[in-house]
């Protein structure tokens, strides 16, 4: 394993500078996001144990982003994501190299997959305290229709789900009222709903497709204020200025290594050809 995610780090890095090369030719910008921050901060490069990275882009950026990548990517890499292929069912958007496959263990089903990075569009929500929960719960009423259209590719070996996610998985694998939904249609839905306040008017950032949800709203300027540069395998790559903040809201005590148990959390293994 230490061996196949030597190969795999090095690979992501790859898709990484590629990534940093045309943001930087089309000006947009982008951070360093979640684990791989907190790799950059606790280990100035990946986390050992990890197999994948994570990237955030302010969603005009984004926009713009998903517009230019596929024509400057190099051979053999690709960027995929479901506003642009109605056959690319995750919700989350990729930069994938074809070259080299992973074995993902996140479903029912091992799946062989290319090796990817995971590319977040960061959006805005509402001040006022009402208009915030009506936000928040339209957002995930948009996830669970999406859970629903999507039933037959379900990542259901999730840990430690919450008990109503358990009860609308079952309600989704069981009545499966998502035949008669258009995935497609659910996730322009969403996107619709995530733009509905614009992250360049907005006081904060979300990203609300990552991991931490609406743990990850974050006042712009305390959290990320102008971006500052962190070291990343022995080059620098632009993240949220105020580390601290974001780390402890995100993981609490970041400097504290987790449980060897809870250190693979996409359980993959690299496919060697």
């Amino acid at each position: 394993m230490a061996d196949d995610l030597k190969e795999l780090h090095e690979v992501e890095l790859e898709m990484l500078l590629q990534l940093r090369r045309i943001c930087e030719k089309y000006k947009l910008t982008y951070y360093l996001s979640g684990g791989t921050f907190l790799g950059a901060v606790r280990h100035q490069g990946f986390i050992p144990w990890d197999d994948d990275m994570d990237i955030a882009l302010p969603r005009e950026d984004y926009r713009k982003f998903v517009k230019v990548v596929n024509k400057e990517l190099p051979d053999g890499m690709e960027f995929k994501c479901y506003a642009t292929d109605p056959d690319y069912h995750h919700p989350v958007a990729r930069l994938v190299n074809h070259k080299v496959c992973v074995i993902n263990h996140s479903f029912s089903d091992d799946r062989i997959e290319p090796a990817w990075i995971d590319i977040f569009p960061l959006d805005g929500m509402p001040d006022g305290k009402i208009a915030l929960k009506i936000q928040k719960v339209r957002l995930l009423w948009r996830r669970v229709t999406i859970g629903w259209a999507n039933y037959k590719d379900v990542q259901d070996t999730k840990p430690n789900r919450p008990w109503y996610e358990k009860f609308l998985m079952f309600i989704g694998t069981t009545l499966k009222p998502g035949r008669f939904m258009n995935l497609t249609k659910q996730y322009a839905k969403l996107e619709k709903a995530l733009m509905r306040y614009p992250a360049s008017k907005s006081r904060v950032y979300m990203n609300f497709n990552g991991a931490y949800r609406f743990n990850s709203i974050m006042d712009k300027k305390k959290y990320y204020g102008k971006g500052a540069l962190y070291t990343f395998e022995g080059e620098q790559f632009p993240a949220p200025a105020n580390y601290d903040a974001y780390l402890t809201k995100i993981y609490g005590d970041y400097m504290k290594l987790p449980p060897e148990e809870k250190r693979n959390t996409h359980s993959t293994e690299l496919v060697r050809k």
